[in-house]
């Protein structure tokens, strides 16, 4: 699979890449989190996905559920967040 679109941020303590192909998209953590609190808003604020992972240094993400449209994917843990915009075709 060819990814479609990939973002890599480095804030604070998430180093994280979004990976996305049609309808999935993997997260990778550049280290293993105890803790990270994964949330999925639409451009109207709505959230859409929230889940809590721990242990864990890539997320995997059921996009087909979704419409076409642009999400916001916010990574959250202790001392940081970071948020990774994601267009879903």
């Amino acid at each position: 699979m060819e990814a479609s679109d990939k973002h890599c941020l480095d804030i604070l303590d998430i180093v994280a890449s979004l990976m996305q192909v049609p309808d999935m998209a993997t997260i990778d953590l550049s280290h293993m989190h105890d803790r990270i609190i994964v949330t999925i808003t639409d451009v109207k604020g709505q959230m859409v996905f929230t889940d809590e992972f721990t242990g864990v240094n890539s997320i995997s993400l059921d996009l087909s559920k979704y419409e076409s449209g642009t999400y916001f994917v916010k990574l959250e843990e202790v001392k940081s967040s970071v948020v990774i915009q994601l267009v879903k075709e």
